[in-house]
């Protein structure tokens, strides 16, 4: 991404990011240990 972004893109960014990484977390929490290796993930 470039610098050349307006705050609030960066804010909604940072949020959008904190929320996946949240959410990776749970999914990885309740899946098998395997997942969290990325096998079933393309991501």
């Amino acid at each position: 991404m470039h610098s050349s972004m307006s705050p609030c893109t960066c804010a909604r960014n940072r949020l959008f990011q904190a929320t996946e990484n949240a959410f990776s977390t749970i999914s990885a929490a309740r899946r098998p240990p395997v997942s969290i290796r990325g096998e079933g993930h393309s991501k």
